[in-house]
């Protein structure tokens, strides 16, 4: 296959870290060239707590990929998550020089820098800059506003704030393994490049993306985000509860969780015991898979309610007519997208990546969402028309410079 772009995305989770190197071959197909999953260290909560064990474990994910992709990693695209991010819409109004004219390419950059200048906290940053419809004059709802003529241009932009500090300490972990960024990625957005045709993003749709430390929501309205919230629940979580309720280890109780566990008892179909190992020394003993279900069912719907209700305080509940997409290891739960059907009310379904060739391990396991995510944005920035903006000279992608000089001025 020849290679005409390469492509390494970095998922920097609680519980692990994936790495992917992709290519686009000439006839434009995305191709995963290798993947690597390994246990991440130095996380909790989706916030960085030790830079050192972070950056050994970026570089062993990396070196060991690098290796078995046979590719030469220099930069990459890597995702920030925690509970630190946050969102918010926006609108701006600009008025034209003149009576009428054609609207150009700086009228829309300076448009859209008045509508994300907002306050923000001391170590509050904007991470993206996500511009949806325009208004010019007395029409609303234009797509693209670029050589229309008008007196008056607006625009609704939603931003995508997160903690400096994290930004800062997720650069330096990575640079510290020996590699450049070459952008950062808020994980909802991220799984919405993976996940979402356009179609569902137009008629409405939210994304629930249910990690160890964190689930991710972000909800689309005609094409465009408009609510990106982190909600501090995960799986982990029910780990933790199965593991002290259990008396055993949190290792040993997510190997059961994954293998035995289930959300609904009216649906086990084995009746038979399991074992559970003992800590410090204590005897395993045996115990009912309707008594795992039993502990693992309140944590569940406590978790799904939070969600539900986090989604209900958004206001766009009835406007998402295609649904929830959910994601994430702990969707892997068997019975949870029921639950959440039920809780929700709303049609929920599974999640799977399109438009990538890998294995279908890969592409249908809910772990690696954020990664091919990551690799489809990597692939199609160059080309996206909605200009999705990264806070390393946010507006300096916006145009070339020569076309912008053509437009401004002839």
């Amino acid at each position: 296959m020849k290679k005409e772009k390469i492509i390494t995305a970095l998922d920097v989770g609680t519980s692990k870290i994936c790495a992917l190197v992709a290519g686009i071959d000439s006839e434009g197909s995305i191709k995963l060239m290798a993947g690597k999953l390994i246990a991440s260290k130095g996380i909790s909560n989706g916030l960085i707590e030790d830079l050192s064990e972070v950056s050994d474990s970026i570089n062993r994910a990396l070196s060991e990929v690098e290796k078995a992709g046979q590719a030469e990693i220099y930069s990459v695209i890597v995702n920030i998550n925690g509970p630190h991010i946050r969102s918010r819409n926006n609108q701006a109004m600009l008025k034209l020089p003149g009576l009428e004219r054609k609207i150009k390419h700086n009228d829309i950059k300076k448009v859209t820098e008045v509508a994300a200048s907002i306050p923000l906290g001391m170590s509050e940053k904007v991470l993206r800059v996500i511009p949806g419809r325009y208004t010019v004059d007395d029409q609303n709802g234009i797509k693209n506003p670029l050589r229309m003529t008008g007196s008056r241009l607006g625009v609704s932009v939603h931003l995508v704030t997160g903690s400096a500090l994290q930004v800062q300490n997720m650069t330096v972990a990575v640079n510290q393994a020996g590699y450049e960024i070459e952008d950062i990625v808020p994980e909802p957005l991220a799984c919405s490049y993976a996940l979402l045709t356009e179609k569902e993003k137009e008629i409405g749709v939210i994304l629930v993306n249910i990690g160890a430390a964190t689930t991710d929501v972000i909800v689309f309205i005609e094409g465009y985000p408009v609510h990106t919230e982190i909600v501090p629940l995960g799986g982990e979580g029910l780990t933790r509860v199965v593991s002290s309720l259990l008396k055993t280890s949190p290792e040993d109780a997510e190997t059961i969780k994954k293998r035995y566990g289930s959300v609904f008892t009216s649906r086990l179909r084995d009746h038979s015991p399991i074992m559970v190992p003992g800590i410090n020394q204590q005897p395993s003993r045996n115990v009912s898979l309707s008594f795992l279900s039993q502990l693992i069912m309140p944590y569940t719907s406590e978790m799904i309610a939070e969600i539900s209700k986090r989604i209900e305080a958004s206001g766009y509940k009835e406007k998402t007519a295609s649904g929830v997409v959910v994601t994430g290891g702990g969707t892997l739960l068997e019975g949870i997208v029921e639950m959440m059907e039920r809780m929700l009310n709303l049609p929920v379904r599974m999640g799977c990546c399109s438009g990538i060739y890998a294995d279908a391990g890969i592409i249908s396991n809910p772990v690696y969402t954020t990664a091919l995510g990551l690799v489809k944005y990597g692939m199609g920035r160059s080309n996206v028309k909605s200009h999705w903006y990264y806070d390393k000279g946010i507006f300096s992608k916006i145009i070339s410079p020569v076309r912008s000089f053509i437009e401004e001025y002839f």
